[in-house]
């Protein structure tokens, strides 16, 4: 990781966190800033190392590219209407007549208002996050050159169905090896699919 970030010409990472989602990401945390790059690993087990390196670039390539979205003020604001449009989305059906009086005039409104906040900032911000992400894929395929780059891109298209995959590995056939079976579904994935996925 520190050789990708020399090449990349990016700061140093200060955690690497693995995870069990199929994909890769990275942010600031805390009243320090520290970078983190989360990994996940049933994405991580069907990449080649030359793709694993072009991932690690790409996310490198996110603390070069100045990427409005993982600054202070507009990820802190958009993380916290994240969690203020899951707090105020209902999870139970309404039981009386007091609870829908509650709901229709002050969590409701509460809630469009968090959803139209969060949706505007997004909005405004995605043409800056959609430079910034070709950005890191350059410097992904810089690092490792362009085959790698675009065969990451390419798996990182059937990750969705990776994990469906994982799932059903996990609960019906425990005794096949889990990270080889995921890299066997993934090379195995259909021409014509993978094609559907591209457009």
């Amino acid at each position: 990781l520190d050789l990708v970030e020399d090449t990349a010409g990016a700061p140093r990472f200060d955690y690497a966190i693995l995870e069990r989602e199929p994909n890769a990401a990275t942010t600031r945390l805390g009243l320090r800033r520290h970078r983190v790059v989360f990994i996940g690993a049933a994405l991580w087990s069907v990449l080649e190392w030359d793709e694993r390196v072009a991932l690690l670039a790409h996310e490198a390539g996110h603390n070069v590219s100045r990427d409005t979205r993982r600054g202070f003020f507009l990820s802190s604001s958009l993380t916290a209407l994240a969690i203020w449009v899951n707090v105020l989305t209902p999870s139970v059906g309404v039981g009386n007549y007091l609870q829908f009086l509650f709901r229709a005039l002050i969590r409701w409104p509460l809630l469009w208002l968090a959803k139209l906040l969060y949706a505007s900032q997004l909005k405004l911000s995605s043409v800056v996050s959609r430079v910034a992400e070709y950005r890191a894929d350059d410097i992904a395929a810089a690092a490792t050159g362009t085959d790698a780059a675009i065969r990451l891109l390419d798996k990182l298209l059937v990750t969705s169905d990776c994990i469906k995959h994982l799932d059903q590995t996990i609960l019906w056939r425990p005794d096949v090896p889990l990270w080889p079976a995921q890299k066997a579904f993934v090379d195995k994935y259909p021409d014509r699919q993978r094609t559907r996925l591209r457009r």
